[in-house]
């Protein structure tokens, strides 16, 4: 107990130690009680009284588990048992979020020429990180690194890549943004022209695209539109079907 009150005085002079380690001895005299009576029972047949009424009323440490509002329950016994020995929970101070948040931006060091560009290709086309890096052919952890300055610059054939990245994406954001000026019903009418087949005849344009008659028709009452990669496949689809549809009936004039 004088090691124990010398060794936590450098760390906390308020603690006092002194009732837990009298519990705990307690415990420890308790159980070595329970092991004098087992050789007392193999050396005398008899025990003292006293002896005895001790070890029935304790039977030295429980295993079982204990709860943490037993625990709470038992420590709040222990102070009122010892009154001012125990010195009370200490309250931690408490700290605005806003004041941390302020603290870490302040922490926050300005971005490299080259990774702030990187993240500014990423926001502008909407991308998400995972996504941004899948197409870098970089692990995400990578990119992070560069958009949170953990690595000052981006190599030169990552920040090429990112630009390569940045022309297609807009290239194709700008013909969807082109797709979408039309309406479906002027898209389905222009590939029955295409085709030279009757515009109500959905089954066939359904099948030359390969969608279902229902599908069409949805189109059709503006219930769904397909995505712009889809569309665009459609499109596609259409125009080199109309040219095989064409050379054929041109085939057929020549021998006929």
């Amino acid at each position: 107990m004088l090691f124990l009150n010398n060794l936590i005085e450098r760390f906390d002079e308020e603690y006092n130690v002194e009732p837990l380690l009298v519990e705990t001895s307690r415990r420890v005299a308790l159980s070595l009680l329970r092991k004098n009576r087992e050789i007392f029972m193999e050396d005398t047949p008899e025990l003292p009284e006293d002896r005895m009424g001790d070890i029935n009323t304790h039977n030295g440490f429980d295993s079982s588990q204990v709860s943490f509002i037993d625990q709470q329950r038992a420590m709040q016994a222990l102070r009122m048992k010892f009154p001012g020995i125990v010195v009370a929970e200490r309250q931690k101070e408490k700290v605005d979020a806003s004041t941390f948040v302020k603290k870490r931006a302040q922490t926050e060091r300005e971005l490299s020429p080259s990774c702030a560009r990187l993240r500014e290709i990423r926001v502008s086309l909407g991308l998400t990180q995972e996504s941004f890096s899948s197409q870098l052919g970089i692990p995400n952890a990578t990119l992070l690194s560069y958009e949170y300055m953990r690595t000052p610059n981006v190599p030169g054939d990552i920040m090429d890549r990112a630009e390569e990245i940045f022309i297609q994406e807009r290239t194709v954001a700008k013909r969807n943004n082109a797709l979408a000026e039309r309406s479906m019903k002027e898209y389905v009418a222009e590939w029955a022209e295409m085709l030279s087949i009757d515009p109500q005849d959905f089954k066939t344009i359904a099948d030359i695209i390969g969608v279902a008659k229902s599908t069409v028709h949805r189109w059709m009452e503006g219930e769904m539109r397909p995505r712009p990669r889809e569309l665009n496949g459609y499109i596609s689809t259409v125009k080199k079907t109309a040219k095989r549809i064409k050379a054929g009936k041109k085939a057929l004039s020549e021998i006929y």
